[in-house]
């Protein structure tokens, strides 16, 4: 039996949680005017400031 989802590449299994677009594609306007950050960019640069800010 073939499995429902395959990964093709490289897996990064510290992933966790959904996509970015996933997530911006359900709110309104894409979340346009938000500032998004990742956990990973914590961990690998705690003393730098590491974020998005979604525009159009």
């Amino acid at each position: 039996m073939v499995p429902n989802i395959r990964y093709i590449g490289n897996y990064d299994i510290n992933a966790e949680g959904k996509f970015l677009w996933e997530i911006l594609c359900q709110l309104r306007n894409l979340g346009v005017g938000r500032i998004v950050t990742k956990n990973e960019w914590g961990r690998k640069w705690p003393k730098q400031p590491s974020y998005l800010k979604i525009v159009q």
